[in-house]
């Protein structure tokens, strides 16, 4: 009988032992690929021609600046809409926003000016796993509505006082410091991007519409660039991964393999860490257990992210069944994966379609018989052409070309 108590305790023991030894082989897996992706991130860089400089420490200088343009100049008050959209002529704007976008025209014009530097790269603030704890990357939201406040109303401004030429490079500099942030920090870029590609469009289409040959042509090019450098979406869903598993499971990395983590990634690790300390130990556990499929889950999602519609939309829910885990239900009320990719990859087909409905209209504005891609129509009727998004949710987004001046 002593053997046998003795066998069933050292069992007893045994299986707790066996159980840290699995988790903590596992996170040194899964951790080392963690921060080899993590250190790829922080490296990643882009460049163009331009001036010595990195956009985004420009951008990130200027949001600590910014001014809280969305209060002063409501998106919702219907002058503003109806200027936005082209309804209403820029001079009813009431005079206390007059004053507002006067005043704070310097600020935006230094601001567009970034998009002439020649890289964009991580900073403070700004990047693929940025320190969401510091001060800028608070202030970066509040510089993205001001652009989308001030920056319609500026390029309506400059067609109406016949500067469209200074509208459409205006317009292409604010896309692309948009665009720029959902390259460089994927899903968490890409809501600022979409929204400020809506806000921007018909203010540049008019602008193009009205700007001289030359211009237009620069503008048809800069926006054809942007439309090239437009991340697929399997980038952005491995973006999304590293982000996540840091978030989700960074507390489990080794010392080790913590200190190799860039600054940012670091201070999730960090956050991760004391989150954990305020789970049970079940919880705990369940969720190291869950880090493995959820890696495995999101590479598929990656794998399929790229496929044409209807098919990827498919693809990424029957992908994201594999964050399914009963036994993490038992101690999360919501799972801790975000469930809505395949709604992600449409919004980002959003900002691809409304880039080729800027590209259409300035390019049928010198050249009327040009064919228009398969997500647009046009309609003509008395020298105007309008082009519209087939897709649903841009379908009230039209651009009116004058085929004759």
């Amino acid at each position: 009988m002593r053997r046998v108590l003795v066998g069933v305790l050292a069992v007893l023991l045994g299986l707790p032992v066996s159980g840290w030894l699995v988790l903590r082989r596992q996170a040194s897996a899964l951790g080392a690929r963690l921060v080899e992706d993590a250190q790829a991130l922080e490296a990643l860089r882009f460049s163009r021609a331009g001036t010595p400089g990195n956009e985004l420490e420009c951008l990130g200088h200027h949001a600590d600046l910014a001014p809280d343009s969305s209060r002063a100049v409501p998106w919702t008050h219907p002058v503003v809409l109806g200027i936005r959209e082209g309804s209403l002529p820029i001079d009813t704007l009431p005079a206390p926003m007059r004053a507002h976008l006067d005043a704070h025209t310097p600020w935006l014009g230094s601001l567009l000016s970034c998009a002439a530097l020649d890289t964009v790269a991580p900073t403070t603030g700004v990047g693929p796993i940025p320190d969401v704890s510091h001060p800028r990357r608070q202030r970066v939201p509040r510089l993205q509505e001001s652009v989308m406040a001030l920056l319609p109303l500026r390029l309506r401004l400059l067609t109406a006082t016949g500067q469209p030429d200074l509208a459409t490079a205006e317009c292409t500099a604010g896309l692309q410091l948009a665009l720029d942030v959902y390259r460089l920090e994927g899903l968490e870029g890409l809501l600022g991007a979409l929204a400020t590609t809506r806000a921007l469009v018909p203010a540049c289409g008019a602008a193009a519409d009205a700007a001289s040959p030359e211009a237009r042509r620069a503008h048809l090019a800069a926006i054809e660039r942007l439309r090239a450098e437009l991340p697929p979406f399997s980038r952005v869903m491995q973006l999304e991964r590293v982000q996540s598993s840091l978030r989700l499971f960074g507390a489990w990395l080794p010392p080790d393999l913590d200190a190799r983590l860039p600054p940012g990634a670091r201070a999730a690790t960090a956050s991760a860490r004391a989150v954990t300390t305020e789970r049970g130990l079940a919880s705990t556990t369940a969720l190291r257990l869950y880090w493995r499929r959820f890696d495995a889950a999101m590479r598929r999602c990656a794998d399929v992210a790229d496929l044409e519609e209807p098919t990827r939309t498919t693809a990424l829910v029957d992908a994201m069944k594999g964050f399914e885990s009963p036994t993490l239900h038992r101690f999360f009320t919501s799972e801790p994966a975000d469930l809505r990719y395949q709604l992600y990859a449409q919004e980002a087909d959003q900002v691809k379609v409304m880039l080729e409905l800027l590209a259409a209209a300035a390019r049928l504005r010198d050249a009327p018989d040009a064919a228009v891609p398969p997500g647009l129509t046009r309609a003509q009727h008395d020298g105007l052409v309008t082009v519209t998004p087939v897709m649903a949710e841009l379908s009230t987004l039209q651009l009116t070309v004058h085929l004759e001046r």
